[in-house]
């Protein structure tokens, strides 16, 4: 039987399109093995199990390496140093993990977990490809290009950072439902508590939806708090708060929720505006819906991806607006909120501004398991 190892753990941006290319492998009849992160196993498998009840997941120790301000901090970092026998030990691990496995492959979505597999599919000649979501390459990545017989990225121009032999424009897998246009939206929500607030919507306002990210943002969550009464004025909200981030504020129109799993999508169709952080997922994800949404980057992000994944996007349509964490407060974020639903009769924006990218015409998926298919029958 075919048999493939997914790679991918650390945040949702990296577990949700490695899900979405496995699910298109399980499609082609391979048996699924995944490795993820010791140090996220329980985020890993939350999410993971949601689609793969019985798969069996792994969760090898991997490192991170933290850039400093001049190479001489970053060599000498004591963390760092200490990671070095982390990637080792993970290493060893993975070979460990592959020969029992034999796989056909392994699919990699990037970040340090990655790159102990990597190395131990170079030891044990075993084909490794990779994916990059976000517009620039991550340093795990930059690692991986060069073990990766084939290198999918998800931005067009991101291939001027690349080498043009093996590299591959695929765009960003994103889940299906996204793309669906569904009648009775709020029948398919599957959270009973999102659905009950749903339908307790009496008067016709605009939804908003605040994402974090899969762990939520403590800085977005501060901003939201301190405008949550005028909001909830002209609005509903629902929000993703992330775990124990819960907000002490409570009226009928608002709704928080540590962690939306597989009702996000439908809670993006139903919304007016979203308002969200712009890892390379989430914002293909919301790019895919059309709806409109207000970026707000983590700078601090390691190589500023998130500002670069979200300019991309606001540079092309209208529909998009990028905030700086450092410099917005709640009057801004405000006034942005009140501008682009002014624009809409909630859910509509006129059709002009709307941008066809091609980084969503296109399913990312299936070109990934076609190309990794057609290479695999080169011997």
């Amino acid at each position: 039987m075919k048999k493939a190892v997914i790679v991918g753990g650390g945040t949702g941006g990296h577990i949700i399109p490695a899900i979405v290319v496995a699910l298109e492998l399980e499609k082609k009849g391979y048996m699924l093995k995944w490795i993820g992160s010791i140090k996220s196993k329980n985020l890993e498998e939350k999410i993971i199990h949601n689609y793969f009840s019985k798969i069996e997941i792994y969760h090898i120790p991997s490192g991170k390496l933290r850039r400093k301000k001049n190479i001489f901090l970053t060599i000498f970092n004591i963390k760092n140093i200490l990671d070095i026998f982390q990637i080792l030990f993970g290493t060893i691990y993975s070979i460990f993990i592959l020969i029992k496995q034999k796989p056909n492959f392994v699919f990699s979505k990037g970040g340090f977990v990655s790159v102990p597999v990597a190395f131990a599919c170079k030891i044990l000649k075993i084909r490794f490809y990779t994916h990059e979501s976000d517009y620039t390459v991550g340093l795990a990545n930059k690692i991986n290009l060069y073990f990766s017989k084939k290198f999918f990225y998800s931005f067009k121009d991101t291939i001027k950072m690349l080498p043009q032999n093996k590299s591959v424009f695929s765009s960003n897998p994103v889940r299906s439902d996204f793309f669906e246009n569904n009648i009775d939206i709020i029948n398919c929500i599957v959270d009973d508590n999102i659905k009950n607030f749903l339908e307790r919507r009496k008067e016709k306002l605009p939804l908003i939806l605040v994402l974090g990210g899969s762990l939520g943002s403590l800085k977005i969550n501060e901003i939201i708090l301190k405008i949550l009464p005028q909001l909830c004025n002209e609005y509903y909200i629902i929000h993703q708060t992330g775990d124990n981030k819960k907000l002490e504020f409570s009226n009928p129109r608002y709704f928080q929720i540590s962690f939306i799993s597989k009702d996000v999508s439908n809670c993006m169709k139903l919304s007016s505006i979203i308002i969200s952080r712009s890892g390379a997922n989430l914002v293909f994800e919301i790019v895919a819906t059309g709806k409109p949404a207000i970026f707000i980057p983590l700078k601090s992000a390691s190589r500023g991806e998130q500002v670069s994944n979200a300019n991309y996007f606001a540079l092309k349509s209208p529909l998009y607006s990028v905030l700086d964490e450092d410099e917005i407060d709640s009057n801004k974020l405000l006034n942005e909120i009140k501008r682009l639903t002014a624009k809409s009769d909630f859910n509509r924006y006129d059709k002009s501004e709307k941008v066809e990218f091609d980084e969503i015409k296109i399913r990312a998926e299936k070109i990934i398991v076609d190309t990794i298919e057609e290479d695999l029958s080169i011997k």
